[in-house]
């Protein structure tokens, strides 16, 4: 599974280039997903690698890769929801937007370090940056 998500992540990317090439269209003028589609495909499943470290600890080397990947993976999905036509705004948007990305690469760092306090201080900083988002542009949703 994780060496699938992994392939699944380079093989979107290969694909995308290929693409844009052929087309000679732009990356950041065109999104095929919406925002929804980001958080169910993208966002949900890496996050729940980064902060689920605390109660499933990371066991060997691979295991701690599969971890920094999903972080990078979420940092990546921070600069997909500003592009594509999704930015519900100049302002907060790309602020949290921007956080997610900040946060996320600050958590594949340290997952590098294959430091388990570390990872959850730093997916402490990823959620707190989520939840900004969440907040302001899905007030439904915040306490559930």
């Amino acid at each position: 599974m994780t060496a699938r998500r992994i392939g699944l992540f380079f093989g979107m990317a290969l694909i995308s280039a290929g693409c844009l090439a052929i087309t000679g269209a732009k990356a950041a003028d065109e999104g095929h997903a919406t925002v929804k589609d980001l958080m169910l495909g993208i966002v949900i499943p890496a996050s729940d690698g980064v902060f689920g470290v605390g109660s499933k600890e990371p066991k060997n080397a691979m295991e701690w890769e599969v971890i920094e990947a999903d972080a990078m993976v979420l940092a990546e999905a921070g600069r997909l929801l500003l592009t594509g036509g999704r930015a519900k705004d100049q302002g907060k948007w790309v602020e949290d937007a921007q956080k997610l990305i900040d946060t996320s690469l600050a958590a594949a760092k340290v997952a590098r370090e294959k430091n388990v306090d570390k990872v959850l201080t730093a997916g402490d900083a990823v959620y707190d940056a989520c939840d900004s988002c969440h907040t302001t542009y899905l007030p439904e949703r915040v306490g559930n």
